[in-house]
């Protein structure tokens, strides 16, 4: 694991501050999903990628014609492809799922530990939904961004439209008595809502360009019990809460799951949506 310290020369003469940076209280939150499927993202990248794969290539469009130096929000293990026209750095809360694919800080994004005006574009497949304040991180993305650049993210649509996330996540809260979370909380629905991301990327003056849906048939093409075993080995938070049921309960509540799952409307089983912005 590399940590860079130092001033970066980066594409003539941009510089770069990178340093160590963590919000404690969500930072740790985050670190702590991650650990529990940091090696399965390190060692599988081939199933991250076949699982967003529609998601990867929707983002991939909103970079098409430019090129530069990119900046990864919330990179993970590094496996989303991007074109040989971009040089990318990438920032992440957690350690534990860096890769040496190419130069990572461990850092949060609000505030992002970076330079303003230094990047041609920005891109985060399902990180900047879980800031401490998603609001000063879309504000920061601006910062970091010279005039005209490109962010684009992704994000998960409402929890009807993600049964394989909103079904475990439901019974797995039930079980332990987890109050349901607001809709301003770090999670994985936090800009499910379109017209109000909108809202916040013009706040942070952002011109929002295009918002498009996107299907992931992955999940939905299992049946129910390997849904479970593939959540299990991916999905952070929900194998974090698994984890915390007591030994005796677990193949009970897992056969909840597993059921609640299998009953569930496959095509509300896994929706996203990409958002494109400009920095004017």
């Amino acid at each position: 694991m590399k940590f860079w310290r130092q001033d970066r020369t980066i594409s003539g003469d941009r510089r770069l501050y990178l340093y160590h940076f963590a919000d404690a209280e969500n930072h740790s939150r985050q670190r702590m999903f991650t650990r529990a499927v940091a090696s399965a993202w390190k060692e599988r990248a081939e199933a991250i990628e076949e699982w967003f794969a529609p998601v990867t290539q929707a983002m991939q469009q909103g970079l098409v014609g430019k090129g530069g130096l990119l900046l990864d929000i919330g990179c993970g293990a590094g496996s989303m492809p991007v074109g040989s026209e971009w040089t990318r750095i990438g920032v992440d809360v957690s350690a534990e799922v860096l890769t040496p694919r190419f130069p990572a800080i461990v850092a949060g994004c609000n505030p992002l530990p970076l330079r303003s005006g230094v990047f041609d574009a920005a891109i985060s497949r399902f990180a900047v939904i879980f800031a401490s304040d998603v609001t000063e991180a879309i504000k920061e993305t601006r910062r970091v961004l010279v005039p005209g650049g490109t962010f684009v993210f992704s994000a998960w649509r409402s929890e009807e439209l993600n049964a394989s996330f909103d079904v475990p996540g439901r019974i797995l809260g039930e079980q332990l008595g987890i109050r349901p979370i607001s809709r301003s909380d770090p999670s994985a629905f936090r800009l499910a809502d379109v017209d109000e991301t909108a809202r916040l990327l013009s706040g942070a003056g952002f011109d929002p360009q295009s918002a498009m849906d996107v299907e992931l048939p992955y999940l939905a093409r299992m049946d129910a019990d390997s849904a479970f075993q593939h959540l299990m080995t991916f999905a952070g938070g929900i194998r974090t809460m698994f984890d915390r049921v007591a030994l005796f309960d677990r193949e009970r509540v897992k056969e909840r799951i597993v059921k609640a799952l299998d009953e569930s409307d496959r095509t509300g089983y896994a929706t996203v949506w990409i958002a494109k912005a400009i920095e004017p």
